[in-house]
C-alpha cells in the first residue's frame, strides 16, 4: 500500500518538475515583438504577441500560472511522501 502511494507521489513529483521546467524554458526563450513608430523609434512593446526565438507564440501569463500550479502540485506530492514516511515510522514503532 505505502509503496504504491510512494510510486504515485514520485511520478507526481517528476511530472510537476518537468512542467515547471518546460514553462521556465518557454519564458526564457521569449522575445517581445516591437512596434515601430513612423520615424523608426520603438514606440511601445506589444504585450499581446510574445514570440519565442523559434517563432512560436507563448502566452507569458499562462506559463507563469502553469509554473505556480506545478509548484503547488510538487509541494502536495512532497507532503504525501513525508506523511507516508511518518506512517511507515509509526508502523515500525508499533511492531517493535
Amino acid at each position: 500500500m505505502l509503496s504504491s502511494v510512494l510510486n504515485i507521489s514520485s511520478t507526481g513529483l517528476k511530472k510537476a518538475a518537468n512542467e515547471y521546467l518546460s514553462s521556465a524554458n518557454k519564458i526564457s526563450r521569449i522575445g517581445l515583438e516591437k512596434k515601430n513608430s513612423e520615424n523608426g523609434d520603438i514606440s511601445e512593446v506589444s504585450d499581446k504577441v510574445i514570440l519565442s526565438d523559434r517563432g512560436e507564440k507563448t502566452d507569458i501569463l499562462k506559463e507563469f500560472v502553469k509554473m505556480e500550479l506545478s509548484e503547488i502540485c510538487y509541494k502536495a506530492n512532497a507532503e504525501v511522501v513525508k506523511i507516508s514516511n511518518d506512517m511507515l515510522g509509526t508502523i515500525i514503532d508499533k511492531k517493535v
